[in-house]
């Protein structure tokens, strides 16, 4: 699957993963269905993050848990930590 960049400033790579559901015998997929949402916007996401403390609390316990801040980025490139 490719991806296309919603903005031309931000071109990180990512990675799409998907899960799908067939048939064994005649090879139908019900479904497939990715972990990418179109419709989330990072820095409206970002500036609510910082205004409700989201750096500050666990990961676990986040509002958008789900969603890599801007913070967190090079975290795994840089040390031996692992989301």
């Amino acid at each position: 699957m490719v991806s296309n960049w919603t903005k031309r400033e931000d071109k990180r790579n990512c990675d799409i993963y998907g899960i799908a559901t067939a048939c064994k015998d005649t090879g139908y997929v019900f479904a497939f269905n990715f972990n990418f949402d179109g419709s989330v916007d990072a820095e409206e996401i970002e500036k609510d993050a910082e205004a409700i403390g989201e750096y500050e609390t666990p990961r676990h316990h986040r509002k958008y848990a789900r969603v890599w801040l801007r913070q967190e980025l090079h975290i795994p490139a840089q040390s031996e930590h692992r989301f």
